[in-house]
């Protein structure tokens, strides 16, 4: 958590939700158990006819300057998302400003579902696991973007390969064993990459942003990042996180079931998955830390280094 913003008060959130939720009366506050970049609250609160209903509020907080455009981005998103059949929470309001909160800040409807990180537990097959995350990407990735969605949606180019921003090397990746190379293979393979028709792509697609329930994904959560673009940029980073935390053989048939959902071949994976990698060489902390991960890790950046270079594609 960014220690340099002030957490609110519970009085302050009664007053947020004085806003976004008219006339509800707040019964039940507490933070989720999962650890986040931001700050969120849950909230049970109690409608004026007696029904109950629960929220959850975003509090944008390690999102650097433009923490105000990330809220407006992600509460467009989720109303935009509601017409579109892809599961995710329901807006309910957005403070832009932090005019509540000290931070800008969303309250959308809470989902009840958990968190996998293994198909265990879940009550389907490891199979099946993997297709319902395969699928429900290649179902994102179809999703039509009008002139309106277009509008608000980030470049999703851009935002994968926000590292090359400055021009020049950034001295954590110059500082990691494989970011000079990573880095000189981006920004060599940058301007020849194969053409492809944009899609709505989400950045940050893993298993961390991905609620189940009853052996289904519930919902697919923090858009804050929602861009047009390279539908491969959210296959190779889902592709890295399985490929560290679960193991290349489900790496393999994630590509394989999205492939097949999806209805062609993923163009470009290689100099995608070198893009993914960047986050974790940029900021190694909380990365891959239980064992075996970076070793897993090494060999995946490895291994797109080499399909990047000769067009070869995973088996």
């Amino acid at each position: 958590m960014n220690q340099s913003i002030d957490l609110p008060t519970e009085v302050a959130i009664r007053t947020l939700l004085n806003v976004a939720a008219p006339g509800s009366t707040l019964t039940g506050l507490r933070q989720p158990d999962a650890d986040h970049f931001n700050t969120a609250y849950i909230v049970d609160v109690r409608e004026t006819d007696g029904a109950t209903r629960r929220l959850i509020i975003k509090r944008y907080e390690e999102c650097g300057e433009n923490r105000w455009e990330k809220a407006r981005r992600e509460f467009t998103a989720l109303t935009w998302l509601q017409r579109s059949g892809v599961p995710a929470p329901q807006p309910c309001y957005v403070d832009e400003t932090g005019v509540f909160l000290g931070a800008p800040a969303l309250v959308s409807t809470f989902v009840e579902g958990v968190q996998s990180w293994q198909p265990e537990g879940l009550g389907v097959t490891a199979q099946a696991w993997v297709r319902e995350i395969a699928t429900m990407l290649a179902h994102i990735h179809r999703t039509p973007c009008d002139p309106a969605a277009r509008a608000f949606l980030r470049n999703g180019a851009a935002s994968a390969v926000w590292f090359l921003g400055a021009g020049t090397m950034p001295e954590p990746m110059n500082n990691h064993p494989a970011g000079p190379v990573l880095w000189q293979t981006v920004v060599d393979q940058l301007p020849s990459l194969a053409v492809v028709e944009p899609t709505l792509v989400h950045i940050d697609y893993w298993r961390g942003n991905l609620l189940w329930a009853q052996g289904h994904i519930a919902a697919v959560i923090d858009w804050e990042e929602a861009s047009l673009g390279d539908p491969a940029e959210d296959v190779a980073y889902c592709r890295m996180d399985l490929w560290a935390s679960v193991g290349e053989a489900v790496a393999d048939e994630f590509l394989r079931e999205y492939e097949t959902a999806a209805g062609h071949p993923v163009a470009n994976l290689g100099f995608w998955e070198l893009a993914a990698a960047a986050r974790p060489i940029w900021r190694p902390a909380g990365w891959f830390v239980t064992p075996g991960e970076q070793a897993r890790f090494h060999t995946f950046v490895e291994q797109a280094l080499h399909r990047t270079k000769t067009g070869g594609k995973p088996p």
